[in-house]
């Protein structure tokens, strides 16, 4: 049997999944129509200031009524949303496992990753740092060399994806580049040109920087990174 300081997380996290399940005890509603998701105040304030104050301050109407209409989200992220809330994690509707389960057998179909991004944006909207990090992971997560091209296709130039996951998308690219020469990732380059000079970039930083590790002169004063290019030289030469 454990000591009580060291059971203590387990038992918070215990209690915390037993009032998600059970809707113990719930003073503040989200809704979206006719569903609604009945929560705790508390729960609120370990997570999101936002929710927070619409479920407590006076200053919104959301405080007084006790519930708040949701707008311009979907349900099912407000599930994963609230599932998040309690347990720490969520998972993609329809899926059993946590989101960050990786399917071995099948790649992780663009919709999927397309609805982490959406968790992205919604723990942005609420301030939840936590779930953004949780969802942007597992957007990486399930990107491989599998789906590779097909997810670049469909998120690099999306206006939905925020900045970070472009440039991560890019360096996922860097990661597989060996395993991604063909066809099909020649005509990704040649269709989105920005993504292909944001890839080239960071193969050369790589580069360089490999250079560097195995103890060569640095670049500014070595042309053998950028043949013909020479930068400064330490004396500013």
């Amino acid at each position: 049997m454990c000591a009580d300081h060291a059971c203590y997380p387990h038992r918070v996290i215990a209690g915390m999944k037993r009032m998600y399940e059970e809707g113990m005890h719930t003073d503040f509603i989200l809704a979206i129509g006719d569903k609604e998701w009945k929560l705790h105040k508390t729960v609120l304030l370990m997570h999101s200031d936002v929710l927070y104050k619409m479920s407590s301050s006076e200053a919104f109407v959301e405080s007084k009524n006790g519930r708040a209409e949701l707008k311009d989200v979907h349900p099912q992220q407000i599930d994963s949303l609230v599932e998040f809330l309690y347990t720490g994690d969520y998972k993609f509707p329809g899926r059993p496992e946590s989101a960050r389960s990786r399917q071995e057998s099948v790649p992780t179909a663009v919709s999927e990753l397309k609805f982490h991004i959406s968790m992205m944006a919604l723990a942005d909207m609420y301030n939840i740092p936590t779930l953004n990090e949780i969802a942007f992971e597992t957007v990486l997560f399930n990107i491989d060399a599998r789906n590779m091209v097909t997810a670049a296709r469909a998120l690099y130039e999306d206006p939905d994806t925020p900045a970070r996951l472009r440039h991560a998308i890019s360096c996922t690219i860097g990661t597989y580049m060996s395993d991604l020469c063909g066809p099909e990732f020649d005509a990704l380059l040649e269709d989105m040109p920005r993504l292909a000079i944001e890839v080239v970039k960071l193969q050369s930083k790589g580069r360089v920087m490999q250079h560097i590790r195995e103890g060569g002169p640095e670049p500014w004063i070595n042309d053998s990174i950028v043949p013909g290019v020479r930068g400064p030289s330490r004396s500013g030469a």
